[in-house]
């Protein structure tokens, strides 16, 4: 034989310890890996799962409010075209009553100016 000593896999007793200790580090590693895609596909369903609700629940209450739309425009409809002077008045009057509501909320702040002599 050479120098070195060989095992009976032909390599080294050095090669021998370094692939001995990487094989539990490998496999710890795998393991780990393994773990992790388990974690996230179980996520990526949960989450699909959750998306596919909320979407249900988006299409039934944008079809719910078409419906509402569509009955009150039925309703108002004839009273727009028999007056729609009358019309015209009721929206900017509710459009003014909205404005002044929003802007009611805000805090209003008063200069007031010395009077000079």
């Amino acid at each position: 034989m050479s120098d070195q000593q060989t095992s009976e896999s032909g390599k080294t007793p050095a090669a021998d310890s370094n692939e001995s200790a990487s094989d539990p580090i490998s496999k710890s590693i795998d393991d780990a890996s393994a773990k992790a895609h388990k974690a996230i596909g179980k996520a990526a369903e949960q989450t699909s799962a959750t998306v596919e609700s909320l979407t249900d629940q988006a299409k039934s209450a944008y079809r719910r409010a078409s419906q509402t739309a569509s009955g009150a425009a039925e309703v108002v409809e004839p009273f727009v075209q028999e007056r729609p002077y009358a019309a015209l008045g009721l929206a900017a009057a509710a459009g003014l009553v909205a404005g002044l509501l929003l802007a009611g909320r805000s805090p209003k702040t008063i200069y007031i100016r010395s009077p000079r002599a």
